[in-house]
């Protein structure tokens, strides 16, 4: 299990390791939460219409605790080694095979199923994440950007009906560049932490973009891109909800590690 702060460029600036009880917390309850919905008890444990909503956000929360654990545990190990690649495409291959078994078996449990969504952008954001160097802000920003007009555009062409149906997996590729390279930087980079306001905006958009989709929605607008942009971003909640834990769980450990630091000092 990891201990560390989401890094995995070890340097002598890279701050203090927070206690590590937040993430053994952090990962208990969301394995914990997992099980509960594959096993469909989660109705027992909270009113169903909550419940039902909650459960809505599997793909989200698998994506919390499997990304997390490469960062942790995985990214450092392998960085700057000759294997490195090696092992990253061998991972990103692997959640290949799992995407296609669990997208293609018509005869899989459906709460089991759903979850393809999580690991088609893990094949993509294994390899992204395990870059060392980090572009710029800059980069990281007209990367998103990048990503989101190749999302919208292909979305207008023969394989919309399918991108359509991974609309969390396409949106966790889209927010990635921003998160960990723009809003966020501390989390793959530890001695290159962004500014608490940036990362405060960070938080605040994975919030309040999935209430403005669900609110377009229920506006029934006439303007069709914004009924497909609303469709499309409600589809994709799960995303928001997945990075939205990890920058969270960030953020509590630098906010720990800091205020241990100055305890120290």
């Amino acid at each position: 299990m990891a201990t560390g702060t989401l890094t995995a460029t070890p340097s002598r600036s890279t701050p203090a390791r927070p206690r590590p009880i937040i993430t053994i917390v952090y990962y208990v309850v969301l394995v914990a939460l997992l099980a509960v919905i594959i096993t469909n008890n989660l109705g027992r444990l909270l009113p169903h219409r909550l419940a039902a909503h909650v459960a809505g956000d599997s793909e989200g929360y698998l994506l919390a605790v499997l990304l997390p654990i490469w960062i942790d545990v995985v990214r450092p190990r392998l960085a700057r080694r000759r294997s490195q690649w090696t092992v990253t495409a061998l991972a990103a291959a692997a959640m290949l095979v799992i995407f296609l078994v669990l997208y293609l078996g018509t005869d899989i449990y459906g709460k089991i199923r759903t979850l393809n969504e999580t690991f088609f952008a893990l094949i993509f954001l294994i390899p992204f994440i395990q870059f060392v160097r980090r572009p710029s802000v800059r980069t990281g920003l007209a990367t998103g950007v990048a990503a989101l007009v190749v999302a919208a555009v292909l979305e207008a062409t023969p394989i919309g009906g399918f991108l359509t149906a991974l609309a969390e997996g396409i949106v966790m590729l889209v927010i990635a560049p921003f998160l960990f390279d723009a809003t966020d930087r501390g989390i793959l980079t530890a001695d290159r932490q962004s500014p608490w306001g940036r990362r405060i905006i960070g938080l605040v958009l994975l919030i309040v973009l999935p209430v403005a989709f669900i609110l377009g929605r229920d506006l029934h607008s006439s303007f069709a891109p914004v009924r497909l942009i609303s469709g499309y971003g409600v589809r994709a909640q799960e995303a928001f909800v997945g990075m939205l834990l990890i920058a969270l769980l960030h953020a509590v450990r630098s906010a720990v590690s800091a205020r241990s630091h100055d305890t120290a000092a």
